[in-house]
């Protein structure tokens, strides 16, 4: 939902200090990366010889920057609430965490043609609320947990969901 919001609102709030990436909307905000506009006249269709849309390539960034976080909150997978319990006794999860926020800096800053990204990559300020917006999976999985278990979908059979899930309803039993 957050990523549709900056989709489609995104040229509305995403500040752009590149005046000559603002093309014909010197609004002070990125150019919408959309290639035709509602009404069907040509938008950054008009611009796309010069490659990605900055729009569109902080789109790509908050997503992965989503996805690096969540890769925190995926450790925990029974309902505790603090999820960095234990993350320093893995140190291969450590690398990897930061080989990957390295590598999705060097694709957006460096990776233009190949990776159809801007050839400018983005802005400190850009990737300043890229990262913030990225952090919300805190507290979207903060809020998470405290939504009770008989209220989702179980696959398989967790003893530890077992254990939480209300007595009135039907205990799943798997015989070996």
């Amino acid at each position: 939902m957050l990523l549709f919001f900056i989709l489609f609102a995104g040229e509305f709030f995403i500040p752009e200090s590149n005046v000559a990436l603002q093309y014909d909307r010197p609004t002070g905000f990125v150019y919408p990366g959309r290639l035709e506009n509602w009404d069907g006249s040509p938008l950054y269709k008009t611009y796309e010889k010069n490659g990605a849309s900055r729009h569109l390539t902080f789109v790509f960034n908050t997503f992965v920057m989503m996805q690096i976080f969540n890769m925190i909150c995926a450790r925990k997978i029974h309902d505790e609430l603090w999820i960095f319990g234990g993350i320093c006794t893995n140190p291969m999860f450590i690398v990897l965490f930061f080989v990957i926020l390295a590598g999705q800096f060097v694709i957006c800053q460096y990776g233009s043609y190949m990776f159809v990204v801007n050839v400018n990559g983005l802005t400190p300020v850009q990737w300043g609320i890229s990262v913030a917006i990225g952090l919300s999976v805190f507290i979207i999985n903060f809020v998470l947990k405290f939504v009770p278990d008989w209220l989702t979908p179980s696959l398989g059979n967790d003893t530890v969901f077992n254990r939480n899930y209300p007595k009135h309803a039907k205990e799943i039993k798997i015989e070996e």
